[in-house]
């Protein structure tokens, strides 16, 4: 049963608005100077691919291999450069997915997708059209259009190839609306930064289903319209702040989110009975909630060449969702055998299903035993580790390992997954 739905950024090319001016990092790099021009003159273009092959070995009813790939076009306009309109900077996001899923086709059953970049829908996004204003001496920043949820809240690198490890956390838990990369919603932040070291933020986010309707998405998503249909907002807020322990650099989020368009009862009908043994309509509650907190730590050496560390914790509410909690732990070594670009990463992971949801499970099987359906109450556990070889500046090469126990939640066994995770950043 898959409830989560991919949906992340490339190579950690952040979608919030930011603005670099090397391009040393990149495949094609100056284009003879005129890439520099275009940025000095208030003009960032930029653009990245990438793919995620995977093959279970063990798993799933079938052996397959499975391949999907996005490329993401980005713009970055400084407003300030461009129109002389103080702390200003706009950026337009267009993504395109496609290719098949390991998880769906292999029957594998776990709770996140194997392949971070499959999700949402094989065609043409809208992820990106806002702007962002500085204020205050730019102690207060507002963000205003068509955002994804993990560019402001619980946002983080997306390394691994498993959707565990990669993007913001929540939308593994709660995907149907909390809404990540690559598809995105009109929005509002508002992020007040209390000290040098410290922020507090809050956002509203359109919920409306149209914005993950793939065939919508295909013949609107060059355009940043108003469809109809939605329901409510999703209301999330965090507090982060810089730290240092044992003479390191470290980084914490705590956040908590609220959904006013409400959800169905995993277990309880209208009469407050079982829904599967009675039947019935759902009981409806009127919002859905959760929290999280994140913390990441260096561990030796710096950002250039060191260990570092990252621990996130995540979990919704039990009334209404199918997986109840997630807690992830990931180790990075940057710099192996001195090579700048090159490192190692390490995840572990514990996703556990609703037990509310469980439980409505074998009472709908009780009743109906002509008619069984899975059931998925316990801990998947996920791990992968992988190495990072960039050749030349701009392309990574990815192969990694996943080993996944009890996918799902369920007794099927373990699936072993040999992945390759390519980026190229042009």
């Amino acid at each position: 049963m898959k409830i989560a739905v991919a949906c992340v950024a490339a190579l950690s090319l952040s979608a919030s608005v930011a603005w670099a001016e090397d391009f040393s990092n990149t495949l094609t790099g100056e284009w003879s100077g005129l890439r520099s021009q275009w940025a000095d003159n208030g003009y960032l273009i930029e653009g990245n691919y990438q793919s995620q092959a995977a093959h279970n070995f063990t798993g799933g009813d079938r052996k397959l291999t499975r391949y999907t790939d996005q490329f993401s076009l980005i713009g970055t306009f400084d407003f300030e450069k461009i129109f002389d309109w103080q702390g200003a900077t706009f950026q337009a996001i267009m993504t395109e997915r496609s290719g098949r899923n390991l998880n769906i086709d292999a029957n594998i059953g776990a709770y996140d997708q194997l392949q971070a970049i499959w999700g949402r829908g094989q065609t043409w996004w809208l992820t990106m059209f806002a702007l962002k204003q500085k204020l205050l001496d730019d102690r207060l920043e507002v963000r205003l259009g068509r955002l994804t949820v993990e560019a402001d809240f619980d946002s983080q690198p997306c390394d691994f190839q498993n959707i565990t490890f990669c993007g913001g956390p929540p939308g593994n838990l709660v995907g149907d609306y909390w809404i990540n990369w690559p598809a995105s919603q009109w929005a509002g932040v508002v992020t007040w930064h209390t000290t040098d070291s410290s922020y507090i933020k809050a956002g509203a986010y359109q919920l409306n289903e149209t914005y993950l309707d793939s065939s919508w998405a295909r013949s609107h998503a060059w355009q940043p319209n108003f469809p109809s249909g939605t329901v409510g907002a999703l209301i999330p807020v965090e507090y982060g702040w810089a730290s240092s322990l044992f003479g390191q650099p470290s980084r914490y989020m705590v956040g908590a989110w609220y959904s006013t368009a409400g959800g169905s009862d995993r277990y309880l009908n209208e009469e407050h009975e079982s829904l599967g043994k009675e039947g019935g309509e759902p009981l409806e509650h009127s919002g859905r909630y959760g929290a999280y907190f994140t913390a990441q730590q260096q561990l030796t050496g710096d950002a250039n060449k060191g260990w570092s560390a990252t621990f996130n914790f995540a979990a919704s509410d039990k009334a209404t969702s199918y997986i109840d909690h997630q807690a992830t732990a990931m180790v990075k070594y940057k710099g192996v055998f001195d090579r700048p670009a090159d490192f190692v990463g390490l995840g572990i992971g514990a996703t556990h299903g609703n037990p509310r949801y469980a439980a409505y499970q074998r009472d709908w099987n009780e009743a109906n035993p002509s008619q069984q359906m899975g059931v998925y109450d316990g801990y998947e556990y996920e791990s992968e580790v992988f190495y990072n070889w960039s050749p030349v500046p701009g392309v990574n090469f990815r192969p990694n390992v996943q080993w996944i126990i009890h996918p799902g939640g369920s007794d099927n066994g373990t699936a072993l997954i040999l992945g390759l995770n390519t980026i190229v950043v042009f």
